[in-house]
C-alpha cells in the first residue's frame, strides 16, 4: 500500500487561525471534503492565541500548528491508500485559508 505525506507551510494574514473552534472547523471541513474517515480529534489552545490540533484518521492523520501572531500555519497530512484523498484535503485547506503564500511538499511513503 502506498501512503501520501503532504507538508504545508502557510503564510496568512496575522491574527487569523488562533482559536481552537475555528481550527477544528477548518480541519474537519477538509477531512470531510476529502472523504477521509475521522476516528478522533484533539486540540490544545495556547494563550493568548495559537492552536495545535490533530485529527486521527483510519487512514492516518491531519495535524496543524498555528502561530496567529505571525500568520503562520504548519500542516501535516498523512494518508494511506488513495493519494487523491490527501490531495483533496490539502486543496481544501489551501482554499479555505486563502494564504498570501504557501509551500507544499508531497512525499510518497511506504
Amino acid at each position: 500500500m502506498t501512503s501520501t505525506h503532504i507538508l504545508l507551510d502557510i503564510q496568512c494574514k496575522p491574527g487569523a487561525w488562533g482559536k481552537e473552534a475555528e481550527v477544528a472547523a477548518l480541519l474537519n471541513n477538509a477531512v470531510n471534503h476529502a472523504s477521509l474517515k475521522k476516528v478522533n480529534e484533539t486540540y490544545h489552545q495556547f494563550s493568548p492565541a495559537g492552536v495545535t490540533g490533530v485529527v486521527l484518521l483510519s487512514e492516518s492523520h491531519v495535524c496543524v500548528h498555528t502561530w496567529p501572531e505571525q500568520g503562520k500555519l504548519a500542516v501535516d497530512i498523512f494518508a494511506c491508500g488513495d493519494p487523491e484523498k490527501a490531495e483533496r484535503c490539502s486543496d481544501m485547506l489551501i482554499q479555505s485559508l486563502a494564504p498570501h503564500t504557501y509551500v507544499k511538499k508531497v512525499f510518497k511513503r511506504v
